[in-house]
């Protein structure tokens, strides 16, 4: 979000919603810790330690904007137009999960928070519905090598779109498509 929609959302949560600064804690800052915590899935925790508030003091404000924006919700989410999408079919993500390696093997499993992990890669159809998973892979593993392995091997049997149509997908925050 770039700093003009933050201050424009702000803004809307104070007129509209009443929410206000307190001496400590500002609107503006009420809202990044709200929006961290909901963008990032970071815990309670995390957000302590990045704006130096207890955890009590994140969880009231956290409340607080929820209760906010939820009050405010059919004005300030309003769903994207998917008329530049018309062909796409469906997403395509990668997630990191938990995973029990023997300890000789742990090393590429090792996330960023030093847990061991897999990543499965999996397609989503807009109804919602999983089309293809691929599960399996070191937590390490880049999600672009996955696919592009996944793809490129016929016995995993991937879902290639029909002709005209793509699945959307980010990579390093990059937008990716896929004919």
């Amino acid at each position: 979000m770039d700093k003009d929609t933050f201050l424009a959302l702000c803004e809307e949560l104070k007129q509209n919603g009443g929410l206000k600064s307190t001496t400590r804690v500002t609107v503006e800052e009420k809202v990044a810790i709200f929006l961290k915590t909901i963008g990032h899935a970071n815990d309670f925790r995390d957000i302590a330690e990045r704006f130096q508030h207890s955890t009590t003091t994140i969880s009231k404000y956290f409340d607080k904007v929820l209760k906010v924006v939820v009050k405010l919700a059919n004005k300030i989410i309003v769903p994207p137009n998917f008329d530049n999408v018309q062909d796409c079919i469906g997403a395509i993500d990668g997630v990191h999960i938990d995973a029990s390696v023997p300890t000789a093997e742990q090393i590429p499993y090792r996330g960023r928070k030093a847990t061991t992990n897999q990543t499965v890669v999996c397609v989503c159809s807009f109804d919602m519905l999983f089309t293809f998973v691929v599960a399996g892979w070191e937590g390490t593993t880049n999600d672009a090598r996955i696919l592009s392995e996944t793809v490129s091997n016929p016995d995993n049997k991937f879902p290639m779109p029909p002709r005209g149509t793509y699945y959307c997908l980010y990579i390093n925050k990059s937008h990716v498509i896929i004919y």
